[in-house]
């Protein structure tokens, strides 16, 4: 390879590497495989590096800064309760009978569920609380719509400590008579003794709402310390939800906009890009070389019509044995013969190419060519052979 070429080829190296998206025109698509083939690593096109890493900004940055804020924000410390007079629960798996609500109580049924009510009351007096279970127990079985029946009872398994069984006495109560204030009231106490305190503090104001009670009252106040404070705490953790959430939202909408911006912005640069490609195009049908041949519209219009022009030159640069298979191609001796000139050294880098082909085509072919543009010939003369005769 004549030094001229090897200036040719490294002006063009320089242009790849200052814009390697060059290889990526369908012009060059020769010359990247070539370059592969030897092992080159060519950079992806500048639009899809630019995406990529606007891509991995937009949703990088603002989850670790997401992450950094859930790592800064301390855990909401449980509140100190006072569990003083929390009981165990002493309720067995079998509970008790709650009688069949669909029943035809009769006037019998109801004298007799009396006498069991009285005969359980005197018993729960005398700290009986076992018998005055089972009396209660007797007397619902004959009179099972009755509310204060399953209230009564229920207060009886608090004095058991059976404070589960107790609680679906008085559900039962409730559900009967949805004013039942002994429900409530026997519920909250047993809410109490568990160490439910909001719900104990629910029940039991419900109960001195309904029908006013000392004990109500006074147990009210019992657990209203414990309750406020949990409510309190409760209320941190669900403003610490909304906020989260709050923010969850936040980014989503932050997410949404920085895609639409970086979707706005690939797609301004892919006109730009568009517009300039067709710039170059419109100068030299993607040639990397297109400047130098700016002031000559021929052949600016010759490499626009014509882009594989450009890979038969690649092809004699990077194997001068390949000239012998393009030189029936006037268009290529044209272009060699200028790119030659505009380099500095005439056709001279491409001498062989026009000795072979004066040879394939006669004298005159390629003078004709080379003529055609007022170029002088660059074949070299040969001395007049002795006269033999």
């Amino acid at each position: 390879m004549s030094a001229t070429q090897v200036a040719l080829l490294k002006q063009f190296v320089e242009l790849c590497r200052a814009n390697p998206d060059l290889l990526y025109q369908p012009s060059m698509a020769f010359y990247k495989e070539y370059l592969e083939s030897m092992g080159a690593t060519i950079p992806p096109p500048s639009s899809g590096r630019k995406s990529s890493e606007k891509s991995e900004s937009a949703t990088e940055k603002p989850s670790s800064h997401y992450e950094e804020q859930e790592e800064d924000e301390p855990e909401i410390p449980k509140p100190e309760l006072d569990e003083s007079g929390v009981l165990e629960d002493k309720s067995d798996d079998q509970p008790l009978a709650m009688g069949d609500t669909s029943k035809q109580v009769s006037d019998e049924d109801l004298e007799k569920a009396n006498e069991y009510r009285d005969m359980a009351m005197a018993a729960f007096s005398d700290g009986d609380y076992a018998k005055a279970l089972e009396y209660f127990t007797k007397a619902i079985e004959l009179n099972p719509g009755s509310a204060i029946l399953h209230a009564k009872r229920a207060n009886t398994l608090l004095k058991l400590s059976k404070l589960t069984a107790a609680i679906r006495d008085c559900d039962e109560a409730i559900s009967v008579n949805p004013d039942s204030a002994q429900g409530y009231k026997f519920r909250g106490r047993a809410h109490r003794l568990l160490g439910h305190w909001i719900e104990a503090h629910q029940d039991l104001a419900m109960a001195c709402k309904l029908d006013y009670d000392d004990t109500a009252n006074e147990w009210l106040k019992e657990v209203e310390p414990n309750a406020k404070k949990l409510q309190e705490y409760n209320r941190a953790k669900e403003r610490r939800i909304e906020e989260k959430g709050l923010r969850e939202r936040r980014e989503r909408v932050k997410k949404a906009q920085e895609a639409n911006r970086k979707v706005a912005e690939e797609s301004a640069a892919s006109e730009t890009a568009n517009e300039g490609e067709e710039g170059d195009s419109d100068a030299a049908g993607g040639f990397p070389f297109a400047e130098m041949f700016q002031d000559d519209p021929e052949m600016v219009q010759m490499l626009k019509e014509d882009p594989s022009l450009l890979m038969k030159v690649l092809e004699i640069m990077q194997n001068p044995a390949d000239m012998m298979k393009h030189m029936g191609d006037p268009a290529i001796r044209k272009l060699i013969t200028k790119l030659g000139a505009k380099m500095g050294g005439g056709a001279g880098m491409f001498s062989g190419f026009n000795a072979g082909d004066s040879n394939a085509e006669g004298p005159g072919t390629a003078d004709e060519t080379i003529g055609s543009e007022n170029k002088p010939s660059t074949q070299a003369k040969k001395n007049p052979e002795p006269d033999l005769d």
